[in-house]
């Protein structure tokens, strides 16, 4: 089977891909502008257009596993009322989503 990516043109460092993650759901990055600024093909730690409780807390978890701590602070403290933000009446995440 021919192959029709090449290696290069993934993104899938795990650490990146958390870091990542962090961004969209801290409200700093929509995944659209992350797809545009990478140029590569993303693999994202979780659907991106329908980020749920469960998403936060493994991205909390993660984070306090490398000891990024105020990462996983910030995730703790996360206001999941605004997970609202992340969802247009489609279920589909809006661009611009609200900071923690």
């Amino acid at each position: 089977m021919e192959d029709y990516f090449i290696e290069d043109e993934f993104l899938f460092e795990e650490h990146e891909l958390m870091n990542l993650g962090y961004e969209i759901v801290i409200g700093n990055m929509s995944y659209e502008q992350v797809l545009d600024e990478t140029g590569h093909f993303v693999i994202f730690p979780f659907d991106p257009t329908s980020i749920e409780k469960s998403d936060i807390r493994n991205l909390e978890e993660y984070f306090a596993s490398v000891d990024d701590f105020e990462k996983a602070i910030i995730l703790r403290d996360f206001d999941f009322t605004n997970l609202k933000n992340f969802r247009n009446d489609n279920g589909r995440n809006r661009s611009n989503c609200g900071n923690v």
